[in-house]
């Protein structure tokens, strides 16, 4: 903690500056929403814990991130990113609710936003697309493929043993 000549600490404080859209790297490249959160004083916060969500329209829960052990240095911000999952953005009216304790303290900030066409289209188009779905597609074709040749050669093998 920062202390001057007998003056109490200074507390660390947290301020909520703006709500965007963006990638989660750390995910597979999910998309996500960007929460930047500054602390405003000259003070350290450590075992910072956050817990982010995010709500549709309708107040039902749609998105969810935990972290915890996480720090904070004096002065400085950084983007809070909620992952969707794999989940594409879709764009429409949306509540985060984010509470963060460190220490003794603790921040609670709810904000309505928007989420346009526009940065859903940008953000679903930075994630790649996952195309597991597509090797099993081609496994399965290539079983029944193999099936089938299986039995007409059967059915081929019969009908010359009853020839002979």
């Amino acid at each position: 903690m920062v202390r001057q000549a007998g003056q109490p600490a200074v507390k660390p404080r947290m301020v909520l500056k703006g709500i965007s859209t963006g990638i989660e790297p750390r995910q597979k490249f999910s998309p996500a929403i960007s929460v930047k959160l500054a602390n405003t004083a000259p003070q350290l916060m450590t075992k910072l814990k956050i817990d982010g969500r995010i709500y549709d329209q309708n107040n039902h829960l749609a998105y969810q991130t935990k972290r915890h052990s996480l720090g904070m240095a004096p002065a400085s911000n950084f983007d809070y990113l909620i992952n969707t999952g794999n989940h594409r953005l879709k764009a429409g009216n949306y509540r985060v609710h984010l509470v963060a304790t460190a220490g003794k303290q603790r921040w609670v900030f709810n904000r309505h936003f928007t989420i346009s066409r526009k940065a859903a289209t940008k953000a679903n188009a930075e994630t790649p697309r996952d195309w597991r779905w597509l090797w099993w597609l081609l496994l399965l074709l290539l079983i029944l493929v193999v099936l089938w040749l299986a039995y007409r050669l059967g059915k081929h093998q019969a009908t010359k043993k009853q020839r002979q």
